[in-house]
């Protein structure tokens, strides 16, 4: 067995990730170690650059850009060492950091995670480590209260902002940049939630392992670079990645706290997001420069995923489960017709942790011991049985918080895309009728509410019946 498996997730750096790479082989010392390089579907040569300079560096080489999370999952299922170190790119190894970490560890092996110094240059220390995320310290960062004024007590609580990173200190969630980690600790708690794209996957790691009873701790025993204070790859899509910030962000909250809580911190970033698209706009027309415009642009999609839902593209499918732990999926019919389609789609989920809703408590003997909900079913001409559905398809929706939101129609399933859909799930919307433009009135309306709406389950197509190119939520 290795004493240490590092993982390294590229996208896009091959200008960096070749001297992180040789830091990290002139440093090892006495340790016996592998290095595992995840290329995310680079365009600028990293995998061919990797594979020619670095023959003893093991790569997988992605077609496509797969998220930080799902990419470090990857590399951890091939990992053998002791410890798995997570490692940006646009890092350089300094002096014994591997060893004196390690040696830590195994001094303390009550110490799930542990963080090292990190250098934003040979003189400043970056302040990493960073408290869990929560509705007063996503007020304090929306707000500018951070950035206005570093030196406030508040500030300071959020940010760790009076210490120096010069001792030794438990902490909520050690950086992403530089994360040593037990095996047998992640044998316990499982791997990274792949539902985070970038951004907020630490905090939620180490959430689970101080659930778990493992400590999460900074120790300044050695030191990286961290080359202009990070962000090499997320540089290059700012405006999504400010996006993916806050998704990251919301998503922590919708599955680690009080429903109360999400929303707050959800309302939250959505006013903030209009108000600095508005300011920013604002300073444009003034003639504030490019810097302006760009951070209008970010605010702008910001204030679009959070007000109108999310556009982007949609990476992941019911067959490509978290890692890390089971998906949570409401399975939403009214009846009849509709109930049939459902159970054809069980196959699907096999695995997963399946919650259904439907109008006669007479199904539950087709789902055996899975959870039921049982509504009232409604129709157009009862405006009030239509409310009461609306709300209890609601209470459901926040009393569960569902990872995934799946119907295949009627207007119990058009309430729970739409409430799905604000609460933060994936929805689809899966109709048996083979034309899209035959749906019905509420089929129409709930495709605007989910991520992707198909006439059928790509892996239980009917032979000869229509195609399609994946059912992704």
């Amino acid at each position: 067995m290795h004493d240490l498996s590092i993982i390294i997730v590229n996208w896009n750096t091959r200008h960096v990730v070749g001297d992180c790479l040789e830091s990290v082989l002139a440093n090892l010392g006495t340790l016996k170690a592998e290095v595992i390089v995840v290329d995310n579907g680079s365009a600028d040569g990293s995998a061919e650059m990797i594979t020619r300079d670095f023959p003893h560096v093991r790569l997988i080489a992605n077609e496509d850009n797969r998220g930080f999370a799902a990419a470090n999952n990857q590399g951890m299922l091939l990992a053998s060492g002791r410890y798995v170190l997570l490692l940006n790119p646009d890092t350089v190894v300094l002096d014994d950091v591997l060893e004196g970490t390690i040696a830590y560890a195994d001094e303390n092996p009550d110490a799930g995670v542990v963080g090292c110094q990190v250098l934003e240059n040979p003189d400043t220390v970056q302040r990493t480590c960073f408290r869990f995320p929560s509705p007063l310290g996503m007020f304090l960062w929306a707000s500018g209260a951070i950035a206005c004024f570093p030196r406030s007590h508040l500030a300071r609580w959020a940010t760790y902002g009076r210490w120096q990173r010069d001792h030794e200190r438990d902490v909520d969630v050690v950086s992403g940049s530089f994360m040593l980690v037990r095996h047998e600790a992640i044998e316990e708690v499982g791997l990274m939630d792949e539902g985070y794209f970038v951004f907020a996957e630490e905090a939620d790691w180490c959430y689970r392992f101080r659930q778990a009873g493992w400590r999460c701790v900074f120790a300044p025993v050695g030191r990286i670079l961290h080359l202009d204070g990070g962000g090499k790859s997320t540089e290059q899509a700012s405006v999504k990645m400010y996006v993916e910030l806050q998704k990251g962000l919301l998503r922590f909250h919708r599955l680690h706290l009080h429903p109360v809580r999400w929303a707050a911190s959800k309302f939250l970033f959505a006013t903030s997001s209009v108000v600095r698209m508005l300011w920013w706009k604002a300073a444009t027309v003034v003639g504030a420069g490019e810097a302006s415009a760009h951070k209008a642009r970010q605010a702008a999609a910001a204030a679009r995923f959070h007000w109108l839902g999310w556009r982007g593209p949609i990476t992941r499918s019911i067959e490509s489960a978290m890692t890390s732990r089971k998906t949570k999926i409401l399975a939403v019919a009214s009846g009849g017709g509709h109930w049939v389609q459902l159970q054809r789609l069980r196959p699907a989920f096999v695995g997963e942790h399946v919650i259904y809703v439907t109008v006669d408590k007479a199904y539950r003997a087709d789902i055996g011991t899975a959870r039921l909900y049982v509504v009232n079913d409604a129709t157009r001409w009862s405006k009030l049985s239509l409310v009461k559905l609306a709300v209890r398809i609601a209470w459901i929706i926040v009393k569960e918080r569902p990872d995934v939101v799946v119907t295949t129609g009627a207007a119990p399933g058009y309430f729970a895309v739409m409430f799905g859909k604000l609460s933060g799930a994936r929805t689809a919307w899966i109709d048996s009728m083979a034309n899209v433009e035959q749906l019905s009135m509420a089929g129409r309306k709930a495709g605007r509410w989910a991520d992707r709406w198909l006439t059928q389950w790509p892996a239980l197509a009917v032979p000869d019946g229509p195609s399609y190119e994946g059912a992704v939520l």
